[in-house]
């Protein structure tokens, strides 16, 4: 009886000690004893974990969102896009810091064409209801998503983003989440 409270007094701790025990643990082995037959049950553990963290994650992504009194079109550009692009943000971090610019590049736009095409279609397969976007709403978030994304293509045009044109970028987002709140 003990030890059912304890472990449900400290699930979240443990799960999270669990998630980021074992990966470092595997990829200590895995540097020292590379093999395919490694690669195959950690890319089914970190699909399995993924898929567990991103139900977790957007239950309470919609509770919080709902506590704090924003819209369900607010919650998800506010908490879950931010969320879900953290993985992203950390990459990028990474590969800036090991002189792989090009990663950046590819990660990100790679990320918003796979979450554009993949995710959208995905939801609508299997979605039990057709999915309903409001006219106004779909027109506002597409031309905001169209301009983001010719703004980043026209930093990126000369092929070089430096840190003013980053600069801008995160202003506009920082503006952007403003326009989302007020909404």
């Amino acid at each position: 009886m003990k030890i059912q409270l304890l472990f449900s007094k400290y699930k979240t701790s443990l799960i999270l000690s669990v998630i980021f025990l074992i990966p470092a643990c595997i990829i200590q082995y895995r540097s020292t004893y590379p093999s395919i037959f490694l690669e195959i049950p950690i890319f089914v553990i970190s699909l399995y974990i993924l898929l567990r963290s991103a139900s977790l994650f957007t239950g309470f992504a919609t509770k919080l969102g709902s506590k704090i009194g924003l819209s369900k079109l607010a919650t998800g550009i506010l908490i879950i896009s931010i969320g879900t692009s953290a993985p992203e943000l950390f990459s990028s971090f990474a590969a800036v810091l090991e002189n792989q610019p090009n990663m950046v590049i590819g990660n990100i736009f790679g990320t918003v064409i796979a979450n554009t095409l993949l995710g959208i279609g995905c939801a609508a397969i299997f979605s039990k209801i057709p999915l309903g976007v409001h006219k106004d709403v779909f027109g506002t978030q597409m031309a905001i998503f169209f301009a983001a994304v010719v703004l980043s293509a026209a930093c990126l045009y000369d092929g070089v983003l430096f840190y003013y044109e980053g600069a801008v970028l995160l202003v506009v987002l920082v503006c952007y989440l403003g326009y989302v709140v007020q909404a």
